[in-house]
């Protein structure tokens, strides 16, 4: 018989059919378990890095809210004709960007730093800024204390971020 590419002939049997039909599930089964891996993988570093983001928004929005509760007590616009000299809070809201921020000015009294209420310690001349950035499902908190003399001189004692 001569050789040709044509007319090969293979002792086929349908053992080894079965064979490699199995071999070619399992194959195909590594080949999807790996790609779904890969985009497992590529779904979770894609959302932490959206979330470290939405964080920084959120912090960024509380120290928006505290520099307008500055530029509110240096222009003396917090109070209103009701608010008596001591122990007056004010409260506020803006949107910086697409995150938004709630802040409380709280005139007289300090030490509220675990809850966004005005404290309950009197200092007299000293203002606390309350201020509650978020973005999303991401908030941050920041804390500010002010003391002002009785020339007008503001000095800023503290700001810290205090867990939401």
């Amino acid at each position: 018989m001569k050789f040709s590419i044509f007319n090969f002939r293979f002792p086929i049997s349908r053992r080894n059919g079965i064979v490699s039909l199995g071999a070619t599930l399992l194959l195909g089964a590594i080949i999807v378990e790996i790609a779904m891996t890969v985009a497992f993988l590529a779904y979770v570093l894609n959302f932490s890095n959206f979330g470290i983001r939405l964080s920084a928004e959120a912090l960024a929005a509380a120290q928006a809210g505290i520099d307008d509760g500055l530029m509110r007590i240096i222009r003396n616009d917090f109070s209103s004709p009701t608010c008596p000299a001591y122990l007056c809070h004010f409260e506020s809201g803006l949107a910086v960007g697409n995150a938004s921020v709630a802040f409380r000015i709280c005139k007289g009294v300090i030490g509220s730093s675990s809850t966004s209420d005005c404290g309950t310690t009197p200092a007299t001349g000293k203002y606390e800024i309350i201020s509650k950035g978020s973005r999303l499902n991401k908030f941050r908190q920041r804390v500010a204390i002010v003391e002002v003399d009785a020339f007008g001189l503001m000095k800023i004692t503290s700001i810290q971020e205090i867990r939401a």
